[in-house]
């Protein structure tokens, strides 16, 4: 009774608290020293010993545990000063991890690598104090605690530089927080995985290395933020993070080595971030699993040497949509194994658009970008004023429902010819496309309309299996140039197939040493039902087409058509070119020259017939247009087979032969020279009848000119083998 046992507590605390400053580092026993200059505690000293056992009371009965074997055990009604209360709970015991409103404090040697300044709670935030709601971490550190932190004024805060450790066994453990969660220091979590309730974000680093759970993420949190300059890393793990949504903002850096899979995320912003992969495998659907995706202003993202296990078919990205801007995106390594009969590197279910971006992708054992799958109309991939490089990559680089390229510089080397698909239509402008070294099963540039616009076209080496270049319904070329070096292709038409048409205005076309085993060497425009669109099945405006060293096993040594073929102040120039039937042309319907056209045939070869062209219909010259035909022979008829011939402009034949009849040409119906036509043969000559022309019936109307020299046959009609001959 009376004063003294109250003056008895007081000594107590008194000397225990002198033993606590006296003692210097307690780090032997599971305590962090507190050095000179480190950060103080915020916690303020009560006033009286009164306010000292207010402010510990029953918190602090109880709750003071051992911490290292055979250390200083407090008593379990001692009452501690709040400065020092937090440094000794403890830090090594591997008990009860039942959710406790207290943490750990470790105090961290003045200064930090990052230059930040340390971080404590305000000294006015009593709840904050009393409830332990941060952690500064130091050294090596017990990691694996239950923490609720629902009733901190703010987010738990790490801060600090070191590490937070689990069992090393193999063991799933994790340091789980209830509420928000903010990481201030340079924080490495070893063998252990971060479950948070609320959010996280990162001013300064966060590093998680090997952790092995099964299916469960190493970082499980609401949503993820990394402010500008922060880091994020994973190190060997199953699985790296699930998150609603990760933002990582300008010169912040996310990057994971030997995930399986890195992330899986609802929404994930790259704002000028450093995101990096490398080693990790797309199990559970892809690399990165997100709803939308966007690298933006100035990101810089790399996923390299990802593959995938039998069952899924996405390896990089499996996103809805994507849209990367100003930034770089590059993929080194990408491919694996699937149920499907080709793999996506990068799958997106609805639209990806890519502005002022560079992508880069190389080792791409799949197809590289898929958008869609659907025929959906929001299946759009827009990509403009980028540049996009490929080199050795296996499947297509997109697939989608509609692309457009909008300048666009787009180089393709040592990989797969297919280039794109697209169910809707393709749409390439202000672009230039440079395709090198290319072989293998192919689609080329596929789409049921392909418009090529001010755009230019470079391939070289392409080899096909399947189709050309370009294949479609209808192909447009405007304002552009296509230049071809050695391209071939198993079905028709190496550098442009069609069914309802091919049209060229204001254009260049250049090729050298091209073919198929089909029909058509560079051009076909070919399809099994009846041919219902317009008159012309190629439309040559305003353009210029330059062909030498086209072949083909089929018909059509350079071009083959379902319909007529039409040129409207063009030139149409083909030379050595060799095919079954047709060594130039072959077509169903008739020929059309008109505004000054030129369309010439040099040495070319035929093995059966029509060395030159093959015309199912009627050859129409009108005035000022010209056609020539020069040094072809073929088996029958050495140049060009018709069913009528008429002449308003010139037709010029110059040394054509033919085993059989018809030397120059083999006109089925009438030859019409009309009152400003021209016709010139030199230097042909026949097996049998007709060394010039064989033909049912020849007009000349007044004005007109028909001209022969050199013309001889091995039967009748050295010069001309016809009918009636009518001259006006």
């Amino acid at each position: 009774g009376g004063p003294w046992p109250d003056c008895c507590t007081m000594v107590f605390r008194l000397v225990f608290l002198g033993i606590l400053q006296c003692t210097g580092s307690l780090d032997a026993v599971g305590i962090a020293s507190h050095p000179p200059g480190a950060p103080q505690s915020t916690v303020e000293a009560p006033q009286s010993a009164g306010d000292l056992e207010q402010d510990l009371g029953a918190a602090s009965r109880g709750n003071l545990t051992t911490f290292a074997s055979n250390a200083l055990e407090a008593p379990m009604d001692a009452e501690v000063h709040p400065a020092t209360r937090s440094s000794i709970l403890d830090l090594s015991s591997r008990g009860d991890r039942d959710t406790v409103a207290a943490s750990w404090v470790a105090r961290s040697p003045a200064g930090n690598p990052r230059g930040a300044t340390p971080h404590a709670p305000a000294s006015t935030s009593r709840r904050l104090q009393t409830e332990a709601c941060f952690l500064e971490v130091v050294g090596d550190m017990d990691g694996a605690r239950n923490i609720n932190a629902s009733s901190c004024t703010g987010p738990f805060e790490f801060f600090g530089t070191g590490n937070l450790s689990g069992r090393v066994d193999g063991a799933e453990e994790f340091l789980t927080i209830e509420g928000d969660v903010v990481v201030r220091g340079e924080v490495t979590l070893h063998s252990l995985g971060l479950k948070v309730t609320g959010n996280i974000t990162i001013v300064g680093s966060l590093s998680l290395q090997n952790t092995t759970f099964s299916w469960k993420p190493a970082v499980n949190a609401a949503n993820v933020r990394l402010d500008p300059n922060a880091r994020l890393s994973f190190n060997h793990h199953a699985f790296g993070m699930r998150a609603g949504g990760l933002y990582a903002g300008p010169g912040s850096q996310l990057t994971g080595q030997d995930l399986r899979p890195f992330a899986i995320v609802s929404t994930f912003t790259c704002d000028g971030c450093v995101f990096r992969s490398e080693r990790t495998a797309a199990i559970m659907g892809s690399v990165l699993q997100s709803g939308d995706v966007f690298f933006i202003n100035g990101a810089r993202a790399a996923i390299r040497d990802a593959w995938i296990p039998d069952g899924w078919n996405a390896i990089a990205l499996m996103v809805s949509t994507l849209q990367i801007s100003d930034s770089q995106l590059d993929l080194s390594g990408c491919g694996g194994s699937c149920d499907y009969p080709v793999c996506d590197c990068l799958a997106v279910s609805y639209e990806m658009t890519v502005r002022n971006s560079s992508l880069t992708a190389s080792s791409v054992d799949s197809n590289f970008f898929r958008v869609g799958s659907t025929s959906d109309p929001r299946e759009l991939t827009t990509i403009s004023n980028s540049s996009i490089s490929v080199r050795n990559v296996s499947g297509l680089l997109f697939a989608t429902e509609s692309l457009v390229l909008q300048d666009v510089a787009l180089n393709v080397s040592e990989s797969s010819p297919s280039i794109a698909t697209a169910s809707g239509e393709m749409r390439v402008a202000g672009s230039t496309i440079r395709v090198a070294d290319t072989s293998g099963s192919t689609l080329g540039i596929r789409a049921p309309v392909v418009h090529i616009e001010n755009s230019t076209l470079l391939v070289s080496n392409f080899t096909s299996s399947g189709f050309g270049l370009l294949s479609g319904d209808r192909i447009t070329m405007q304002g552009s140039m296509m230049v071809l070096e050695g391209i071939h292709s198993a079905n028709a038409g190496s550098g442009i197939h069609a069914t309802d048409g091919i049209k060229m205005v204001d254009s260049v076309v250049q090729a050298n040493d091209c073919g198929s085993q089909s029909s058509g060497g560079l051009f076909a425009v070919r399809r099994d039902r009846p041919w219902t669109s317009p008159a012309f099945a190629f439309d040559a405006i305003n353009s210029t087409i330059l062909t030498s060293g086209t072949s083909v096993a089929g018909q059509g040594g350079v071009l083959d058509a379902i319909a007529g073929v039409h040129l409207h102040r063009s030139v149409f120039m083909m030379s050595s070119t060799r095919s079954e039937n047709g060594g130039c042309i072959y077509t169903d319907g008739d020929v059309k020259l008109d505004g000054n056209s030129e369309l010439k045939c040099s040495n070319g070869t035929a093995v059966i017939m029509a060395a030159a062209a093959l015309v199912r219909g009627s050859v129409n010259i009108e005035s000022g247009s010209f056609a020539e035909i020069s040094n072809c022979s073929a088996r029958q008829v050495g140049g060009l087979i018709a069913s009528t011939l008429n002449v308003e402009g010139q037709f010029w034949a110059a040394g054509v032969h033919s085993d059989e009849a018809g030397g120059a040409a083999d006109i089925e119906g009438d030859v019409v020279v009309g009152i400003t036509g021209e016709v010139v043969v030199n230097d042909a000559h026949a097996g049998r009848d007709g060394g010039g022309i064989r033909a049912a019936r020849v007009d000349v109307q007044p004005g007109g000119r028909m001209s022969f020299s050199g013309t001889r046959s091995g039967a009748g009609g050295g010069a001309l083998s016809c009918g009636p001959i009518v001259l006006h």
